[in-house]
């Protein structure tokens, strides 16, 4: 690939006009796979036509959303989710299908996705997702193909959960055990989805630390927030307590 090395600038002049900035397809992705959180519609508004998400999009139709795609909206709604299992021929040449693994698993404690090669960034795995993962009982079969995540059922006496007086929580929710998990390695997508995961847990704070920071994962954070979870932090360190009652939002 041909580099340019120098770039010359004759200027002098003022600057004016109106520039619009293009919609951040790594933004739009996790936001896409949230919709499955929430039986309401969610409207997206101004989603850039990329091919990952128009691939998102076939994926969600694929599980039984019912999605329409207009020329400036986006509106998914996911009361009819049908299947835990997402397509092979969507997801062979990107990394963002691993995003529904969290909210299916939220939703419906399963979720089985096809193992991706990656894309022409290089090669990312599914490593990341099972590390996250496994920190909360996540388990993680994989096959040639195909990496099964399978949610435990939730028991008062597991010993990563306990009350505690953590800064982080609110005083008046402390009657909620606090799992917590720390990240050495942070990793974007990994981290939206446990922040997925976590939007729909309901008996335990998820705090996690050492997670990714990027603008577009807090923007998921944002979203989350607005469809009724609750979020207490910042930065690097947040907690987590989800609602079965998550809303549609514009």
């Amino acid at each position: 690939m041909n580099q340019i090395k120098n770039i010359r600038l004759n200027g002098g002049k003022p600057l004016n006009g109106v520039l619009k900035i293009a919609p951040n397809k790594n933004e739009a992705l996790p936001k896409i796979a949230a919709a499955l959180l929430t039986k309401d519609k969610m409207t997206y508004i101004g989603f850039p036509r990329s091919p990952d998400v128009l691939k998102l999009l076939s994926i969600m139709r694929a599980l039984g959303a019912e999605v329409e795609d207009g020329t400036a909206t986006i509106t998914i709604c996911c009361r009819n989710i049908t299947t835990t299992i997402v397509p092979q021929k969507f997801v062979e040449d990107m990394q963002a299908g691993y995003l529904f693994a969290g909210p299916l698993l939220g939703i419906l404690g399963q979720a089985t996705i096809p193992v991706a090669s990656g894309c022409d960034l290089g090669q990312r795995g599914y490593e990341g997702h099972v590390e996250y993962f496994k920190k909360f009982g996540v388990a993680c079969t994989v096959t040639d193909n195909t990496i099964t995540f399978k949610l435990p059922e939730y028991s008062e006496e597991d010993p990563t959960a306990s009350i505690r007086n953590d800064d982080i929580v609110e005083r008046g929710q402390l009657e909620y055990p606090v799992r917590s998990a720390i990240f050495r390695n942070p990793q974007v997508t990994p981290t939206e989805n446990i922040i997925l995961l976590a939007a729909k847990t309901t008996k335990y704070w998820t705090k996690i630390s050492g997670i990714a920071q990027e603008p577009h994962i807090k923007q998921l954070i944002e979203l989350i927030r607005e469809m009724g979870a609750t979020v207490v932090g910042e930065g690097s360190t947040i907690a987590i307590l989800g609602s079965n009652n998550l809303k549609g939002v514009v």
